[in-house]
């Protein structure tokens, strides 16, 4: 029973390293990219600092738990010193993914001091249960036959297992909010700003769903080897941290996708808004400012783009387009019309066709 446990737990650690090791190749282009934007604008912006946060947090609570289960080098008082560590990461990078998903909240309400404070307490508030839930307890256990060192939380009212069920609340609390935040913003019509945000919608979702799947999966899976090992607490604590190292590796995996995607999509939108813009360029506006060459990345649509959406309308674009052509009829002596969102213009004495959108 003890080796059949052994292989189980082995294998979901292989697995979850092999999936972590190839996510961290195929993002790294993504990484260096951003770093030499960075570079460029000359400034690490909150959402940059939080990809990184996320990225490399996840990569030390993987390495310091699979090292402490795969060496055969710990000694009692190597491990009474090491054993603390990767629930020190794994707490650090639960708090990195909570707060992307609380910054993302605050800036889809527009930066509201109101939501901005609601949600800073109830990060605080999970963060303490988390702190108190995953370390009280908490002591280490040396295998002498193989030389590992491990971890094993009390299965009491306040073990280890409460973690994911405050994880799996704050985690539904977010983006239930942001979820209705989107709603309330969500544009008419089939625009660019429009699928952005249903495709934030739709990410936040099944963020929501992957994590939330993980987590009790993870807590389920706590609560059963228990069950199945009353009498053998340390081969079920083999199996819930080798469960927790997939976890890991999935909660990193679903904060860089959704990150990823979003800067990707807010990028397209900004060539867009530019390309619109060139359309109305002529040699006579060369002093004319434009949308900056860099991209930004950021959580939600940049405040320069999205800081003056009306809930359920279009964007400032529309406007700072139709401004646009005011200002290049005027410079060429004619009167612009308005036509819906889009500005045209006729010389002086002759009649525009608006009937034409």
């Amino acid at each position: 029973m003890a080796s059949s446990t052994s292989t189980v737990a082995a294998s979901l650690r292989t697995s979850s390293l092999a999936v972590a090791a190839f996510d961290y190749l195929q993002t790294l282009p993504f990484e260096v990219r951003l770093v030499l934007e960075a570079r460029k604008a000359g400034h690490v912006s909150t959402s940059f600092g939080l990809f990184l946060l996320i990225r490399y947090t996840s990569v030390l609570v993987l390495v310091t738990s699979n090292v402490s289960y795969f060496s055969t080098d710990f000694t009692p008082v190597s491990c009474a010193r090491y054993f603390l560590l990767p629930t020190i990461f794994k707490l650090i990078q639960a708090m990195a993914s909570q707060a992307i998903l609380g910054v993302r909240v605050y800036n889809l309400s527009r930066q509201s001091r109101r939501m901005g404070w609601l949600v800073l307490v109830i990060y605080c508030i999970t963060c303490v249960f988390q702190w108190g839930t995953s370390v009280n307890g908490k002591h280490p256990v040396f295998d002498a036959a193989v030389g590992n060192c491990a971890s094993t939380s009390p299965n009491g009212e306040f073990g280890g297992w409460i973690f994911y069920t405050i994880a799996i609340l704050y985690d539904f609390f977010t983006t239930a909010l942001s979820g209705f935040l989107i709603m309330r913003m969500l544009p008419r019509g089939s625009s660019m700003l429009s699928r952005v945000f249903r495709m934030m919608l739709v990410d936040g979702l099944w963020y929501f769903i992957a994590l939330c799947l993980t987590n009790l999966l993870s807590l389920g899976f706590y609560r059963a080897t228990y069950l199945k090992f009353p009498l053998q607490p340390q081969q079920a604590q083999s199996l819930q941290t080798a469960a927790a190292s997939l976890g890991y590796c999935l909660r990193w995996i679903m904060t860089q996708k959704l990150l990823i995607h979003l800067h990707e999509v807010a990028a397209e939108r900004r060539l867009e808004a530019e390309s619109r813009i060139e359309a109305f360029r002529t040699p006579t506006l060369k002093t004319y400012p434009y949308p900056p060459e860099t991209t930004t990345f950021e959580l939600t649509i940049p405040a320069s783009e999205s800081g003056n959406y009306e809930y359920g309308g279009a964007s400032d674009l529309s406007s700072t387009l139709e401004e646009d052509g005011r200002h290049l009829a005027r410079s060429q002596g004619n009167t612009p019309v308005v036509v819906g969102e889009k500005t045209t213009s006729s010389p002086p004495g002759h009649a525009s066709n608006v009937g034409i959108s």
